[in-house]
């Protein structure tokens, strides 16, 4: 994968005050207060798509394993907590070159996502309300044909998510839980890398009304008495709209350059160990 070592990676100013509050949360003493720490083995489904005005420009679509971790602290009706996960692998890529033929190749793929949530549960329900603060990168490495040329790029972009969260049946410690939220995509930007072809490092900063929906499934089951055995399924789409055209140049030829509007089907089977305490 070819460095990109002078690509600004964007901060998120909201996630680390957000962060910083909930590290005060976790160090504070509560009465009654319960832990929970989760650690999960992940296999993401990767399903990408950009479209023009003709239709589909090229498809990605592959499993890609991944690792997570979850930690939260309840406080009565409250909880607070954190997660971060990272998926590494390549996935099928079918499109087209610049000159119309079609294109059959690999891509590399890291994702990394890190987010804050909040959920507040009213006693005795069965029903709460979540939000999540989040910053989702995606690096993407199109692989090099005979026919073509290899491209890398960096997706950037930070999200407010908010939903509904339901347990829709309990037993004992067993529990069948339902999340399902909307997400707004905020400052989502897209680098990518033309040094090889002398047109530097252009920035593009992708549409506004750039946004997710998420589902999620999950079934929790006791093995001890602080450990539990989770098993979940979550869907994600993101929809990037169009970036504006950014102009580069190599010295003799000025190029627009143009991020299409795109989709994303995320599709998550997850194994947790979760404990308790």
């Amino acid at each position: 994968m070819p460095a990109l070592v002078n690509l600004p990676i964007k901060r998120a100013p909201l996630l680390p005050r957000f962060t910083l509050l909930l590290a005060l949360i976790f160090c504070a003493s509560g009465v009654r207060a319960e832990y929970q720490i989760s650690v999960n083995l992940e296999g993401l489904y990767f399903d990408y798509q950009e479209a023009g005005d003709s239709g589909s420009l090229n498809q990605e679509s592959g499993w890609l394993p991944g690792l997570s971790l979850n930690v939260n602290k309840k406080l009565g009706s409250y909880t607070f907590g954190m997660d971060a996960g990272l998926y590494s692998g390549s996935v099928d890529y079918e499109g087209q070159t610049q000159g119309g033929a079609d294109l059959r190749t690999e891509t590399e793929q890291q994702i990394y996502r890190i987010a804050a949530h909040f959920k507040w549960q009213p006693s005795g329900t069965d029903y709460g309300l979540y939000t999540r603060l989040g910053y989702w990168q995606w690096r993407r490495d199109i692989q090099p044909t005979a026919a073509s040329t290899g491209l890398f790029e960096i997706y950037q972009w930070q999200f407010l998510e908010a939903g509904l969260s339901a347990t829709l049946w309990h037993s004992g410690r067993r529990r069948l839980s339902l999340d399902i939220g909307y997400a707004h995509i905020y400052d989502a930007e897209l680098d990518v890398d033309l040094r090889p072809f002398g047109f530097g490092q252009p920035n593009l900063t992708l549409g506004d009304a750039s946004h997710g929906v998420i589902s999620r499934l999950s079934y929790l089951m006791p093995l001890d008495a602080n450990g539990h055995l989770q098993l979940a399924f979550t869907h994600r789409y993101w929809n990037l709209k169009q970036s504006k055209p950014e102009t580069v140049s190599n010295g003799t030829t000025i190029l627009n350059v143009k991020e299409p509007e795109s989709e994303a089907n995320h599709i998550s089977l997850k194994l947790s160990y979760v404990y308790f305490f």
